[in-house]
């Protein structure tokens, strides 16, 4: 664990070197740059197609480009992963952050404390499962507003997982959260989506106000 430890305690102490250290506006000409690498080396294999391989796709590898991906996006993977409801999924992450965490000062109590800040986030969450499911089930009128009922509780978790991430930072130190964002969660996020719309990227990241 030396090696890793003397990363957390070292890198980023400088302000140009932290990768979560930037405007919204320098991490999206991060996020710019680093689609434009990934989209490079995508180019030289073989197997990816055309189609893919287009400037209408946006392109980031956490390991490789951290700084590209914002602490709003990482902190949402973390819930994803941590609080999923197989457990083999929630163990291979936590076993996985461990060793990062326990680097950082985190001790025995961080994830029940993360539940507790993100709680809000993980029901609202639960609430568009079950909205979902009802929409499945129901006929095209009600199907339809379901989906908007859906849609609405898509914008509440993103106010509440902005308050839950202030929580966090509150709760457990800014850059102690965001060290552990970018050297153990950033490290295995990989982005690919198509037709990114920038704005709406800051405006998540803000909370959807």
């Amino acid at each position: 664990m030396g090696s890793l430890l003397a990363l957390v305690v070292t890198t980023g102490a400088g302000a140009d070197e932290a990768p979560w250290d930037l405007t919204p506006e320098e991490r999206l000409a991060a996020r710019t740059e680093a689609s434009r690498t990934a989209a490079r080396e995508t180019a030289l294999d073989k197997t990816v197609t055309q189609d893919v391989e287009s400037a209408s796709w946006t392109r980031i590898r956490g390991a490789m480009a951290p700084q590209a991906l914002f602490p709003g996006e990482l902190f949402s993977r973390l819930l994803t992963l941590a609080f999923a409801p197989d457990p083999e999924v929630r163990e291979s992450l936590r076993q996985t952050l461990n060793e990062t965490a326990i680097a950082l000062g985190f001790g025995e109590s961080f994830w029940p404390q993360l539940e507790t800040c993100a709680r809000a986030v993980l029901e609202s969450r639960q609430r568009q499962i079950e909205l979902a499911k009802q929409g499945r089930l129901a006929g095209a009128d009600a199907a339809s507003a379901l989906k908007a009922k859906v849609a609405d509780e898509g914008t509440n978790e993103c106010r509440l997982r902005k308050d839950a991430l202030e929580r966090a930072y509150q709760l457990f130190g800014r850059e102690r959260f965001l060290r552990l964002l970018y050297y153990g969660v950033a490290p295995s996020t990989n982005v690919i989506s198509r037709n990114e719309d920038r704005a709406e990227l800051i405006r998540a990241e803000e909370g959807c106000q």
